[in-house]
């Protein structure tokens, strides 16, 4: 047992998703695969802050039939907004990511990126009404529907001849 624990935290410090076990690959904490590759460069974020923002932001703007936070590159925004903009956000939000990663390994053994699907909805719950999912949260939406994804999101059903009342003695 303490063997599978002492392979189970390399694996974790290491950042590999799955380990050798008797010969044969056996995943890594949360069950994942490799990760894929990032696609972009984080500016601020280091691989693991940028995969966990991507997971966060997949959670609250998952794929459905149209896409979500995650192929709409909110995880890059965020990048780019936080480390151009003011020290104070900026930090509070890594220290929010370390918090969060502090608490998933609490609670389930692996950083918040590494857990399951149904533990990082768990631990969002559990964070909802905190300042760091807040932020995270209004990031996410930001990016979103300033990006061309969430743009064609908001104007899926046509954009309104006008905003004005429809009726007409108004």
């Amino acid at each position: 047992m303490l063997k599978g624990a002492l392979l189970g935290f390399g694996a974790w410090k290491k950042g590999v998703s799955q380990v050798q076990v008797k010969g044969r690959l056996a995943p890594g904490p949360g069950g994942h695969q490799p990760p894929r590759p990032l696609g972009w460069k984080p500016r601020l974020f280091d691989e693991h802050q940028a995969r966990t923002v991507e997971s966060l932001t997949d959670r609250i703007i998952p794929s459905s039939e149209t896409p979500g936070a995650q192929e709409a590159g909110v995880a890059e925004y965020i990048d780019l907004i936080l480390n151009d903009g003011p020290p104070g956000p900026r930090n509070r939000f890594l220290e929010g990511l370390g918090w969060l990663d502090g608490l998933a390994l609490r609670n389930y053994r692996a950083p918040f990126v590494r857990c399951a699907a149904n533990e990082q909805n768990a631990l969002l719950r559990q964070i909802q009404d905190s300042p760091f999912f807040r932020q995270i949260k209004d990031l996410t939406v930001q990016g979103y529907y300033t990006s061309k994804a969430g743009i064609d999101e908001l104007n899926r059903d046509g954009v309104p001849d006008t905003y004005a009342c429809p009726h007409e003695k108004h």
